[in-house]
C-alpha cells in the first residue's frame, strides 16, 4: 500500500531465503540455519529452520502497526537487522551467527516497499552470503488476498550492508523508542551476555516417542505400508463425502481431520519436514491406510490434511463391536486414538502428537463438529492444535437401540 498514512494498519515482512551461506567451520552441506529479527519497536521473530547453504524459508509475517506520520518520520532514519544463525554451529563465542545484513527502512517512510538481495557480513567484515528479504505495508481493507512475486530473482541491494556497531546501552526498565530504535535490538542481545552462555536460544525440539507405546499392541507400526501418494486407497477429498452409497445417518460414521496449527516449537524443529496423521476406529474392521491422511509438507504455520471419509457401519460383526465398546466401563476402551507422525520422505518415522477423542462423549452429548483439539506429545506439552469432527451420534445410538431390542 502507498497511499497516505493512515491507510495501513499492517507491515508485512518477508524472508524468503539465503544463498550462499558460509559456515564459520565444516561443511556448508551440515548447516541448519535459520534468520533472526526484530522491527523497530516490535517484538523479534525467528524463521523455521532450514538446511545447508541455500535454505528457502518462504517465512511471511504481519505485525499490527498502524501507519502514522510520526511513526513515517522515525523510519527515516530506522533500520532493520536480520541475523542469520547456525543451530549446528557449537560456537560459544560467536553464538552460531553466520553473518548480518542491515536494511534501510527509509523507503517505508514514504510507503514503498523494501524488497532486495541483500549481503550477510560477519562480525569481521566479511561476507557470508546474501538474504532474500521483502517489507511493505499492508492495507488489510484493500490489499486481503494480494500476494508478492518470489524475491528469488530480485537483483542485489544497491549498497553493501554494514555490522552496525553496538547500540549505547538503554535505560534499566525502560521502554523501546522506536525513534532511537535502529534495529539493533538483537546484535544489542548478542553482545550483552544475556543470552546464556553467549549464545542466543534457539528453538528447541520436542521429544516423540514410539506410537506402540501409547496406542498399545493395536496401533504399532501402522504406517510401516503408508501410501506417499494423494490417491492412497484411505483418502476421499471433502467434497466427496456425500458420495457415500447411500448411507443414512444411522448407517454411518464420518470422520474429518482438517488444519493442524503448529506450536513454536514444533514449527521450528527442523528434523520435522512433513506430517500425517492416523487414528484407529474398530481397526480389525478397518484397513489401516483408510484411517491415515495424506502427508503434507510442513511448508508454515498451517497444514492443512483435508481428510474426510465415511465409514459405514451395516456390518453385524462391526456393530456388535461398538455396542461392547459403548457398554464399557474403561472410557479408554470406548475412545479413538489419533497420533500426528513425522515422516521423512518415507525412511524415517516418528511418532511427535497425541490425542483421544470418547465416543461415550459423541453418544451421549453430540457430533463433534469442527472442534478444535490439543496435539500433545509424550509429556503432555501442547505442540499444536487440530481441527477434527466425527460424526456419529446417529449411529451410535442406533447401533444401542438394536443391541437392546435383540
Amino acid at each position: 500500500a502507498t497511499g497516505a498514512p493512515g491507510a495501513a494498519a499492517l507491515v508485512e515482512i518477508e524472508i524468503s531465503c539465503c544463498r550462499e551461506l558460509v559456515p564459520r567451520s565444516g561443511s556448508p552441506a551440515t548447516m541448519v540455519p535459520y534468520c533472526t529479527y526484530q522491527f523497530p519497536g516490535l517484538v523479534s521473530h525467528d524463521t523455521m529452520y532450514g538446511r545447508g547453504a541455500n535454505p528457502d524459508f518462504h517465512d511471511q509475517h504481519q505485525f499490527p502497526l498502524a501507519r502514522t506520520m510520526a511513526l513515517e518520520r522515525r523510519l527515516e532514519r530506522a533500520a532493520l537487522e536480520v541475523i542469520a544463525f547456525d543451530d549446528a554451529d557449537m560456537d560459544l563465542e560467536g553464538a552460531g551467527v553466520i553473518g548480518i545484513a542491515r536494511i534501510d527502512l527509509e523507503p517505508l517512510s514514504k510507503g514503498l516497499p523494501v524488497q532486495g538481495a541483500f549481503p550477510l557480513f560477519s562480525q569481521m567484515r566479511e561476507r557470508r552470503g546474501t538474504v532474500y528479504v521483502s517489507i511493505a505495508w499492508k492495507d488489510p481493507l484493500h490489499d486481503d488476498g494480494a500476494r508478492k512475486a518470489t524475491l528469488e530473482l530480485l537483483p542485489q541491494a544497491s549498497g553493501p550492508a554494514r555490522v552496525s556497531d553496538p547500540p549505547s546501552a538503554r535505560v534499566a526498565g525502560g521502554g523501546q523508542n522506536l525513534e532511537e530504535d535502529t534495529g539493533l535490538g538483537l546484535l544489542a542481545e548478542l553482545n550483552s551476555g544475556n543470552v546464556g552462555s553467549g549464545r542466543r536460544n534457539a528453538p528447541v525440539s520436542p521429544t516423540s516417542v514410539s506410537l506402540g507405546a501409547q496406542l498399545g499392541a493395536r496401533g504399532r507400526q501402522r504406517y510401516d505400508g503408508a501410501d506417499d501418494s494423494i490417491d492412497a486407497p484411505g483418502w476421499q477429498q471433502s467434497g466427496e463425502v456425500g458420495a457415500s452409497g447411500g448411507l443414512e445417518g444411522s448407517d454411518q460414521i464420518v470422520v474429518t481431520i482438517g488444519q493442524l496449527d503448529l506450536g513454536s516449537t514444533l514449527f521450528h524443529d527442523h528434523r520435522v519436514r512433513q506430517m500425517f496423521m492416523l487414528f484407529e476406529l474398530l481397526p480389525q474392521f478397518h484397513r489401516d491406510d483408510e484411517q491415515q491422511t495424506v502427508r503434507v509438507q510442513k511448508t508454515g504455520h498451517v497444514l492443512d490434511f483435508g481428510y474426510t471419509r465415511v465409514f459405514p457401519v451395516r456390518d453385524v460383526g462391526l456393530r456388535t463391536a461398538l455396542a461392547s465398546l459403548l457398554q464399557a466401563k474403561n472410557e479408554e476402551d470406548a475412545s479413538i486414538p489419533f497420533c500426528l507422525v513425522s515422516d521423512d520422505n518415507g525412511i524415517d518415522f516418528e511418532d511427535i502428537g497425541f490425542f483421544e477423542l470418547s465416543l461415550h462423549d459423541v453418544y451421549e452429548k453430540g457430533d463433534f463438529l469442527a472442534r478444535r483439539v490439543e496435539v500433545l506429545d509424550k509429556n503432555d506439552v501442547c505442540i499444536g492444535t487440530v481441527t477434527v469432527s466425527i460424526v456419529a451420534q446417529t449411529a451410535l445410538r442406533s447401533v444401542m437401540s438394536s443391541h437392546v431390542q435383540s
